[in-house]
């Protein structure tokens, strides 16, 4: 395996940023801005940890199998890039669903479908590293996904978060799933 350039890393690992984006802006801020609109007062609470308990019994079965599948892929555009494209394309289609739901079941459905295609494209990339980078470059490359991880919290606070407080929550979807 050759060795990979500084914006290699980048590359390999831009994904992550995008990924991390719309996991923090929907499960901190737009699910919960949502639930509270569309779940009676009294069960708000409840009706958020149902909506997050099923999208992680989806994340537990879908994310290992995907990933599973991506291993043994002999498609000609590499083994993960068709799963991490066919799961970035569904999870825009299904942020649009939860911007166009009506209420709570068309929500919840319109979640865990995105919960499903993200996890299509979330099992793959984890391989991304160990295929591309080279074992004495994998400490960078981690670093740097590391920070692809962390960055989101930041940029998300800044931008979708406010868009949302101001009532813009088809600015923020917009913005989400740009990135």
């Amino acid at each position: 395996m050759k060795r990979i350039r500084w914006y290699d890393f980048i590359t390999i690992n831009l994904f992550w940023l995008g990924l991390n984006i719309r996991n923090a802006a929907l499960g901190s801020i737009i699910m919960p801005y949502l639930v509270d609109i569309f779940a009676p007062e009294a069960i708000k609470n409840t009706a958020l940890g149902a909506m997050r308990s099923a999208g992680l019994v989806i994340a537990m079965l879908v994310q290992p199998a995907a990933g599973l599948l991506s291993d043994r892929s002999t498609s000609r555009f590499g083994r993960r890039r068709p799963y991490i494209l066919v799961g970035a394309l569904f999870d825009c289609l299904f942020l649009a669903a939860i911007g166009l739901s009506w209420n709570y079941w068309a929500l919840l459905i319109a979640v865990l479908l995105i919960q499903f295609s993200s996890n299509i494209s979330h099992g793959p990339l984890q391989g991304l590293i160990p295929d591309l980078v080279p074992e004495e470059q994998r400490g960078r490359a981690s670093a740097i996904k590391a920070i692809m991880e962390l960055l989101p919290i930041i940029l998300v606070g800044l931008t979708i978060a406010k868009m949302v407080g101001t009532g813009d929550l088809d600015a923020a979807i917009f913005v989400t799933g740009a990135a």
